[in-house]
């Protein structure tokens, strides 16, 4: 839970909070099923080329966001969640992607966060079978994750992924779907 130390934190965090949900909304109504990554002059640009093709958790990551804020039952929470399912659900293929080293940036905000919701036992294969993928990148010699341009290259941001092993890694190593962090299934 958030802590705030004066009552127009809130109001602020309130307001951002609002303000992304409608900055979203836009970009589901106005994009259909576009997962943004660049824009030129402010314009959301699809023709581009995607290099990495690695920012798609992003957007369906803030649905989920989104669905939790609302809380338990109301409308809102469950609009989120269907827009949420709907952006995270095509990102399943890229569990066995081992052309990008940012797939924690893809399934922790994703398919982590709707695990989390539903429990749904398929939902943590999905996750630990991205973990398996991310791990092939580890590199014996030196012991590090390696990035995507050359084996012996590593980026600061594929600290991200660490999790994402380390669900898996948990998983695989309790023989079941990973716990909460309050210790229930």
């Amino acid at each position: 839970m958030i802590q705030f130390e004066l009552e127009s934190d809130r109001s602020l965090f309130e307001g951002a909070m609002s303000f992304a949900q409608d900055q979203v909304r836009n970009i589901i109504e106005k994009h259909p099923n576009f997962y943004p990554m660049h824009t030129e002059m402010g314009r959301w640009k699809h023709e581009k080329p995607v290099w990495t093709d690695w920012c798609d958790g992003f957007l369906p990551g803030m649905m989920w966001i989104f669905h939790r804020y609302a809380g338990p039952g109301a409308p809102e929470a469950d609009w989120w969640m269907d827009q949420a399912i709907r952006y995270t659900r095509p990102l399943e293929s890229r569990k066995s992607d081992q052309e990008t080293h940012d797939l924690g940036f893809i399934f922790i905000p994703t398919y982590l966060r709707w695990y989390q919701v539903t429990r749904q036992k398929e939902l943590s294969e999905v996750l630990v079978e991205a973990g398996q993928t991310l791990s092939l990148r580890y590199q014996e010699r030196g012991q590090y994750l390696r990035s995507f341009v050359a084996e012996n290259s590593i980026f600061i941001d594929i600290m991200m992924n660490v999790a994402l092993i380390f669900y898996a890694a948990r998983d695989l190593a309790t023989g079941c779907c990973a716990t909460s962090q309050s210790g229930t299934r």
